[in-house]
């Protein structure tokens, strides 16, 4: 019985010890998992513009809806800073004619928005819930433009960071699918002159004797003339 009871207490023994040094090894590769993880570059994200080329003329306000491929990112927040050229868009005022300069998507909570300097939008905005956040068109906003002169416009960007859940530093930016946009603007042009129409006077055309009116006289000349032949 007395060795009985020596043999299990070798062998509780020896798997206490097992338990206590696997223990830190596990605790150990959790670790270095976590940490390989929140140290991932992340897959590269791209900013997508819609259009990305448009004609209007001077005048008219056009909408450029924003959005992001996150390639698998679970997106957490976004700070993005538009560039356009202010000589010949002008970012709309919210008003009657000309929605606000840049409408966020409910996808995000707006943080920052401003213009300055002149010719840029710079906009923050984060992933108000818990919820996954990820696809290949999620929706930022819309930018609004008045087109204010003719010429090419091009709307880009100068900053883009992107952050992710898990993620330690920013998303890497695919510049091949992130491209800026072109819009040709056309003047309004002049309208072309309305063509005065021809009209018939038949009192002049039918007065063949020129007395200031059209009676048998000049019917008999008509008649006259259509019976001869030329050299009467």
């Amino acid at each position: 019985m007395i060795g009985k009871l020596g043999k299990n207490k070798i062998l509780v023994g020896i798997a206490l010890m097992l338990f206590l040094i696997a223990v830190p090894i596990t605790l150990n590769q959790v670790r270095q998992t976590q940490e390989q993880r929140s140290g991932a570059a992340g897959e590269a994200i791209a900013i997508l513009l819609n259009p990305l080329t448009k004609n209007v003329t001077v005048g008219e306000v056009f909408l450029v809806p924003v959005s992001i491929n996150t390639a698998q990112n679970n997106v957490t927040a976004v700070d993005i800073t538009f560039s356009f050229d202010a000589n010949l868009l002008a970012a709309c005022t919210q008003d009657t004619n000309c929605p606000a300069l840049f409408t966020p998507s409910p996808t995000f909570s707006q943080i920052l928005l401003t213009t300055t300097p002149a010719g840029t939008i710079h906009y923050v905005g984060v992933n108000p819930t818990s919820n996954v956040l990820t696809g290949p068109s999620v929706s930022i906003g819309t930018l609004a433009f008045q087109a204010k002169a003719a010429g090419t416009a091009t709307v880009g960007f100068t900053n883009i960071h992107v952050n992710a859940s898990e993620v330690a530093t920013a998303l890497p930016v695919n510049y091949d699918l992130t491209l800026a946009g072109t819009y040709t603007i056309s003047s309004t042009g002049e309208l072309s002159p309305t063509p005065t129409p021809f009209v018939h006077d038949d009192k002049v055309l039918y007065d063949f004797n020129d007395d200031g009116k059209v009676d048998e006289v000049d019917l008999n000349i008509m008649y006259t003339s259509f019976r001869s032949r030329e050299g009467d």
